[in-house]
């Protein structure tokens, strides 16, 4: 069973290029890096994939299953960070973190703990007082809490973030599938995992 299957998957708009006949198949075990200059469609791709955008035409498999029939299954086996993420002010990342994995049927406190460590992410400290890297972080952690089998990464690194997310970063984690979606990735900034599969 292939994790992901898009096929002719489209979204125009009317002053925009939108994306045009997509096909994209992802398999067990792969990290794949989806990089295009600004305005290609990644983001636009991504977001119809994980129905947050109507599509116009062409079909997409997650896990085996329909998201147009299965959307609410399949939702809670993806973990997604998106290209920008805002934050209640005055948070702890400890609180929001908490409240993130509220919406879940499990229990990830421990969860939490183990990633922040992971991470080297200072729960008690509040979101706004943060750096951009740092944020980038906490909403990597927040898809990460319920152990979700694939993985949607938009921009997890910033230029101005340094690099959030490591070179080893994936490497010791759960068996998951990610896509990291990026402009441009220094190659250095890559696990050696993403290299051999496929950008």
């Amino acid at each position: 069973m292939n994790v992901l299957e898009i096929k002719d998957l489209t979204k125009l708009y009317k002053n925009n290029r939108g994306i045009d006949n997509i096909n994209m198949i992802i398999k067990p075990g792969e990290i794949v890096g989806f990089i295009g200059p600004n305005g290609a469609g990644k983001s636009t791709t991504i977001r119809t994939i994980l129905g947050l955008i109507k599509r116009q035409n062409g079909s997409v498999n997650i896990l085996g299953k329909d998201i147009d029939s299965d959307l609410t299954s399949v939702k809670k086996e993806i973990g997604y960070l998106p290209s920008e993420v805002f934050y209640y002010s005055g948070m702890r990342a400890k609180d929001l973190l908490h409240y993130s994995a509220s919406f879940y049927d499990v229990d990830c406190k421990e969860r939490i703990i183990e990633l922040a460590k992971y991470f080297e992410l200072d729960l008690h400290m509040k979101i706004d007082k943060m750096s951009l890297g740092n944020k980038k972080k906490v909403g990597i952690i927040q898809g990460l809490i319920h152990n979700p089998k694939f993985i949607i990464l938009d921009e997890p690194t910033k230029p101005r973030a340094g690099n959030a997310i490591g070179t080893t970063s994936f490497r010791n984690l759960e068996s998951a599938i990610y896509i990291i979606v990026k402009y441009f990735i220094p190659l250095h900034w890559l696990p050696e995992s993403l290299l051999s599969n496929g950008i």
